[in-house]
Formats: C-alpha cells, structure tokens, sequence
C-alpha cells in the first residue's frame, strides 16, 4: 500500500491517480494561492508603510475572537505581571505575563487623528517582535464600556465571601482568582 503524505491530500493528490493532481483541485489551488499571496503583499506592504510611519502593528485575540487584527496603533498599554508596559513601534522584543487589567490602544482613524480604545483582560500574554508588531493573546477581553460596574462589584463581593469560607485549596484557588479578577476589574471602571 502507498503512503500519502498529509501535504500530498490536502492538495489534493492522490494514490488511485499516481499522485497527480486532479485537473479541477489544481486549478482552483492556484486560483486561490495567488488571491492569497497577492493579499499577503498588500498587507505586508501596508504594515512596512506604517512600521516606517512609527506605527505599531497590534493584535489583540481570545481563543474565540479577534478584537483587534493587525491595526497600525500609535501605542499599546498592557497590565503586565511586573507592571504596565507601554510598547511603541520599535520596541525590544519581549515576551510578558499580563494580570487582569486594562489594556489601552491609541488607534487611529480615518483621518490620522488618534482615539483610545480600552478593554478588559482576565490575564494573558504579549509578546512583541522585532518588525514592530505586537500579539496580546488572552482568555476574555471586553471592551471597557461594555462592563457593568454594580456587577463587578457584586462579584468581587461575592469571590471574597467564598475566598473567606472556601475549605480546601482548590475552592480558595478559584475564590484567591475570582477576587484577582474583580479587583482589577472594579479599579478599572473606578467603583
């Protein structure tokens, strides 16, 4: 029997047609290769323009959502776990835990001018490159005007109350977190 390669399927080879490609799958491949190579181009071109014009490129994702993908920023502010880091185009590259906190982009608009754009993270990690381009991946992120600031405090009473009665350690875990969470998030919306 012959072994087909995962590569070898996916572009459609394979072992009843001798590892040709079938006539069909091969053109639409290469229809679809060269749409995806020439957007490939504009974007690159696009973020090398605005890596030169002093702009960082900034992503913002949770595993289920992308808030933010690949934007030309004036400056990101993360909640990292040794403190808030404010990263530029430019930047070192660096690779950093983030705590619950507020994570603040200065996006521009259509016009050039500048605008704050704030989300609430749960936790996370940044990691930024050498070619001006920063990742913020997290588990939740809400645009701050999104959060109910009676909700937030009735959590952060609520995880307390569990932390001060919670009786083995996997219940003062989630409690020591719950309160993290909401403490962060009531500082936040200034409740």
């Amino acid at each position: 029997m012959r072994r087909i390669s995962a590569s070898s399927r996916v572009l459609g080879m394979s072992a009843a047609a001798g590892g040709r490609f079938a006539p069909r799958t091969a053109s639409v491949l290469t229809t679809t290769t060269r749409r995806s190579y020439a957007t490939d181009d504009a974007q690159r071109e696009a973020h090398e323009k605005a890596v030169k014009e002093g702009k960082l490129i900034f992503t913002l994702a949770c595993p289920h959502e992308t808030l933010i993908n690949a934007e030309p920023v004036r400056i990101a502010t993360v909640p990292s776990a040794t403190g808030d880091m404010g990263i530029l185009a430019h930047h070192v590259p660096t690779i950093a835990q983030l705590k619950p906190g507020v994570v603040k982009v200065t996006k521009f608009d259509e016009s050039g001018a500048t605008r704050d754009a704030d989300y609430f993270i749960s936790g996370g990690f940044v990691t930024v490159y050498p070619d001006s381009h920063c990742n913020v991946n997290v588990v939740e992120a809400f645009p701050l005007d999104q959060l109910d600031p009676e909700k937030a405090k009735k959590g952060l009473e609520d995880f307390t109350k569990e932390l001060a009665s919670a009786s083995d350690a996997e219940a003062k875990t989630v409690a020591t977190i719950g309160v993290e969470v909401y403490k962060a998030m009531c500082s936040a919306l200034k409740v």
